[in-house]
């Protein structure tokens, strides 16, 4: 389901999103959404790697806050030049997959 949220944004930012809507020929509002999306994607994953490499969130708390795998949160650590300090038994008890029958 869709909420409604109003907002005022810079001029320039307007006119990026009516030329976006105009050469894809969609919506101004999936223009924004879309771009909305992307850039809470990329917030998620950056907060997450900063509050690990700050010792505030465990690897699995981490990859739950950027909504990713514990072995794609560890490649974003890697990327973001963070040393690891999980062990062996932390990695496993982390990437544990729970089966429901």
């Amino acid at each position: 389901m869709l909420k409604q949220v109003s907002m005022r944004i810079p001029e320039e930012f307007y006119e990026t999103v009516k030329k976006l809507s105009q050469l894809e020929k969609q919506e101004k509002s999936f223009i924004v959404r879309e771009a909305l999306k992307e850039g809470l994607e990329k917030l998620r994953k950056e907060k997450a790697v900063s509050l690990y490499k700050e010792r505030k969130l465990s690897l699995s708390e981490a990859a739950k806050l950027a909504d990713v795998g514990a072995g794609e949160m560890m490649e974003l650590l890697i990327k973001a030049g963070v040393k690891s300090e999980i062990s062996i038994e932390d990695f496993e008890e982390s990437s544990k997959v729970k089966i429901e029958l």
